[in-house]
């Protein structure tokens, strides 16, 4: 039987990196009008402000196999690169850095290392803390060892529908890419409403999450994060949301869906709390999974309280 962690609806973002990066990786084509472009200088400022986000890979496997793997199918990039690709980064305000919550999140509990960042050049960053995280906006922001010696990203005003916007990202873990689009609508955030999402047509593929979508100056209007379920269209939380949060503080605010096989009904939990910060992003995982763990006892004792006669 598995456990009730293991069944808890794919809103949970601290898991293993696959899952976690693929969770609000978004992966649609948009063919609109016809491409428009930032301009050379700022599309240099924007590709030296945006990094992957990466988790090393294991030195050796530990499995051994039968016969050997066809790796020769797999693209040439990810058979040598030395890390995994799940997402991007960016500078925003002197030593500072965002992402989405999840991309960050998908190193707590994976046996694979730590996740870090690397820019164009290959050179790689460690984590240094934790700044500010909401898991259900779905941001974390953060320090680096090291700061690379870039100008940060400004943020600009929130933009007026059908404006042309730019996502930037680590499409498809092979590198930067800018794309544009328009910004088509709010949205207002799925459980109650309580903040409205950006929409937009710009394309975005698997490792776009936590890029900066950017307006017709260059200027950051907000962070990527998911794709619309049955339209040609994707979700970013309003970078008015990320500064304006509070400082030195994780946010914890998740609805859980459990089921177990041997029942038939299903039951929701919330988990709410609050970590403090700044902490290493070692301090703040053991701090994340003891919340966690201990979540997730209390569910499995609900659960069975509510099932058994």
């Amino acid at each position: 039987m598995k456990t009730v962690a293991e069944r808890a609806g794919g809103v949970r973002w601290g898991r293993l990196w696959l899952r976690g990066a693929l969770f609000g990786a978004c992966c649609l084509v948009w063919t609109g009008a016809q491409a428009q472009s930032l301009g050379r200088e700022i599309e240099q400022k924007v590709r030296a402000a945006t990094f992957e986000v990466v988790i090393p890979k294991p030195a050796e496997d530990p499995v051994v196999y039968e016969k050997p793997l066809p790796l020769d199918l797999l693209p040439y990039q990810f058979r040598n690169d030395k890390y995994y690709s799940i997402g991007t980064a960016f500078a925003l305000g002197a030593h500072r850095y965002v992402t989405a919550a999840h991309v960050l999140g998908s190193g707590i509990g994976s046996q694979l290392g730590a996740p870090a960042v690397r820019d164009g050049s290959g050179h790689v960053y460690a984590i240094k803390e934790i700044l500010k995280v909401s898991s259900d906006e779905d941001f974390a922001v953060f320090s680096l060892v090291g700061d690379p010696a870039v100008e940060p990203l400004e943020q600009g005003p929130h933009p007026a529908i059908n404006d042309t916007v730019y996502a930037v990202g680590n499409a498809l873990g092979e590198g930067v890419v800018i794309r544009d689009g328009l910004y088509t609508s709010d949205t207002p955030e799925e459980r109650d409403g309580r903040w409205k999402w950006l929409r937009f047509s710009a394309a975005a593929s698997p490792g776009n999450s936590g890029g900066p979508l950017l307006d017709k100056d260059g200027k950051v209007v907000g962070i990527v994060r998911a794709k619309s379920a049955n339209e040609n269209l994707n979700y970013a939380v309003s970078i008015d949301q990320v500064t304006n949060a509070k400082d030195n503080v994780a946010r914890l605010d998740t609805v859980v869906h459990y089921h177990l096989d041997i029942f038939d009904t299903k039951q929701t939990e919330t988990l709410k709390q609050e970590i403090p910060l700044p902490k290493s992003l070692a301090e703040f995982s053991e701090a994340y999974l003891k919340i966690w763990n201990a979540f997730d006892d209390q569910a499995l004792v609900s659960c069975l309280k509510s099932n058994v006669n």
